[in-house]
């Protein structure tokens, strides 16, 4: 199961934009889009999981933005 180009590029967005896990969790779920694993609802826990991706590092490289893990 793999992630959407469309939900990985909001991830990888609001996280760079310092997003909570939680408050993009709720955005993926208002636009529709479904986890990788095809279940609904979106949670924190999903984001947190799909950031630490080799499928988000590779859109985030794509998108310029850098992937910066462990932030504060």
């Amino acid at each position: 199961m793999r992630c959407s180009d469309e939900a990985l590029t909001v991830i990888i967005e609001l996280y760079d934009a310092k997003w909570s896990y939680r408050r993009i969790a709720a955005v993926l779920n208002e636009k529709g889009l479904s986890t990788p694993a095809g279940t609904a609802p979106w949670n924190g826990a999903h984001v947190h999981r799909l950031v630490r991706t080799v499928g988000a590092r590779e859109t985030a490289a794509a998108l310029g933005k850098p992937l910066v893990l462990n932030r504060r």
